[in-house]
């Protein structure tokens, strides 16, 4: 049985989100703190093969899925939208809710990962 953990940034224990049946094998987690979210991807089941999953964080029930083959990394854009990597195909970005929005690249990545938006900028007086 698979689970998540959450644990605070010094190390103590949060809380316990059983995984049960639908976190198997689990390859790549995300939580998005604007949309209230959690994302996984895992291998699956035979039932389920290589699937994105978004989860309620508190309760650990499973709001929706998609197919999303060899589903690795997850990576939260400023935007809401989630970028997922794969070992075999192109990275997607999905929005909030697991709608693809399209390809990112053009050639598979396992990673992917997001550059925060800056604060403020610098100008160096040039146009």
């Amino acid at each position: 049985s698979y689970a998540v953990t959450e644990w605070t940034k010094t190390g103590s224990f949060v809380r316990q989100i059983a995984g049960g049946s639908v976190i198997t094998d689990g390859r790549g987690i995300a939580y998005s703190r604007s949309a209230q979210q959690l994302y996984v991807t895992v291998l699956g089941t035979s039932s389920a093969y290589f699937q994105l999953l978004r989860m309620n964080p508190s309760s650990g029930a499973v709001i929706n899925q998609t197919t999303f083959v060899y589903g690795n990394d997850i990576a939260v854009r400023a935007d809401g939208s989630i970028a997922v990597g794969s070992r075999t195909q192109v990275p997607m970005a999905f929005d909030a809710t697991l709608n693809p929005i399209g390809f990112i690249g053009a050639s598979s990545r396992m990673f992917v990962s997001v550059m925060p938006e800056p604060l403020f900028q610098f100008r160096d007086g040039f146009d």
